[in-house]
């Protein structure tokens, strides 16, 4: 399958919509457009996969993290972040002059156990949901450019998903509801 994504991209690599008939091998996609072209960057297979990192660096401008942003990475025991992975995707990325598109920081899967099992009060849950955004957003300040803050927060017919955050934070959200003081 990864072969088969791999000569798609090579076979899309300087087309222009615009100018289909000015295609050829040595103009990047993100060089054709007036936007950024992102890929989502597997920190492993761009260590060690010569082609991927050569595709990923020559194709695109924008790179996201596939997994190692994600709070089992990130945040795997309760007082302890663990930055190297992300850290050395960061400085690749920045090396190769890339934009860099933060996923995700909350979401409803690849969670530690620590938080699947939490048992604290709504305002110990709040706090919790506060420190984690701010310790990874701030310590990424300058180097990431945009953020997915909460991933997948909706179902597709549009209701709000079922997970722990939303189990966790609407008695946090209600309570800040109904003690605001009316007009």
């Amino acid at each position: 399958m990864k072969k088969i994504f791999i000569l798609a991209l090579v076979s899309l690599s300087g087309c222009s919509k615009r100018e289909i008939s000015n295609c050829d091998d040595n103009t990047s996609l993100y060089e054709q457009a007036d936007f950024l072209i992102g890929v989502a960057i597997n920190l492993n297979e761009y260590q060690n996969n010569p082609t991927y990192s050569f595709i990923s660096d020559k194709q695109f401008n924008s790179f996201t993290a596939e997994n190692i942003f994600k709070a089992e990475y990130l945040h795997p025991l309760e007082n302890v972040y663990d930055w190297e992975d992300a850290d050395t995707f960061v400085e690749a990325s920045l090396n190769q002059n890339k934009n860099i598109h933060g996923h995700t920081i909350i979401w409803h899967q690849q969670l530690p156990d620590w938080i699947n099992e939490f048992n604290g009060t709504s305002h110990e849950w709040e706090g919790l949901f506060k420190n984690h955004i701010q310790t990874i957003v701030s310590h990424f300040k300058g180097k990431v450019a945009a953020w997915d803050v909460v991933n997948e927060a909706f179902n597709e017919d549009g209701t709000l998903r079922n997970s722990i955050w939303l189990e966790k934070l609407v008695l946090i959200i209600l309570k800040s509801f109904y003690s605001c003081p009316s007009s």
